[in-house]
């Protein structure tokens, strides 16, 4: 599900327009992983801060935005997060 949120974020922001580190270990969960995926993947786009275009968010005073976005998952008990 990460995996496939990842992917759907490079395609609504464009290849090469973010970095990504991502720590999903295995877990066991029952969802809709296509729609899951999709929301991943669109809330991973909008950190981001890259629109389709490939422009980024305007910093004040013109400084340096990094495109790295972590993310991560994890099970505790019965939740997965």
């Amino acid at each position: 599900i990460v995996k496939g949120g990842i992917d759907g974020a490079v395609e609504l922001i464009g290849p090469g327009r973010a970095q990504f580190a991502v720590h999903a270990p295995p877990i066991e969960a029952e969802v809709d992983a296509r729609r899951l995926a999709t929301a991943v993947a669109h809330l991973v786009a909008d950190v981001c801060g890259v629109d389709s275009t490939g422009k980024t968010r305007a910093v004040p005073g013109g400084g340096y935005v990094d495109s790295t976005v972590v993310v991560a998952a994890a099970q505790r008990g019965d939740v997965v997060r």
